[in-house]
């Protein structure tokens, strides 16, 4: 909706969260309490990386999904389309 009414839409990051400078969060992404975006990474636009995730390096979130509580992923993509890697889950492969 903002989007399309031409309004900016910023990225929000939790002042304990730890995002690495060559991570790449995209407009309208929210990055909890204590969860870490390593090198490479890239959230696309409108992720939620929920307190405690990890998107580790390299690892591609597709537009609008999400990482639950304590998720971590390695070296893969989460599907587009609102995919959700629940709570405490882990998942790693190559990206693509």
């Amino acid at each position: 909706m903002l989007e399309g009414a031409g309004a900016p839409v910023g990225v929000l990051v939790h002042p304990s969260a730890c995002v690495s400078p060559s991570a790449q969060l995209a407009p309208g992404c929210v990055v909890f309490a204590d969860a870490v975006i390593n090198a490479d990474a890239w959230p696309e636009r409108g992720v939620i990386v929920n307190s405690g995730g990890v998107v580790d390096h390299d690892a591609i979130c597709s537009v609008y999904s999400q990482l639950g509580v304590n998720a971590a992923m390695a070296g893969a993509r989460l599907a587009p389309g609102a995919a959700d890697l629940s709570e405490g889950v882990s998942s790693a492969g190559s990206p693509g």
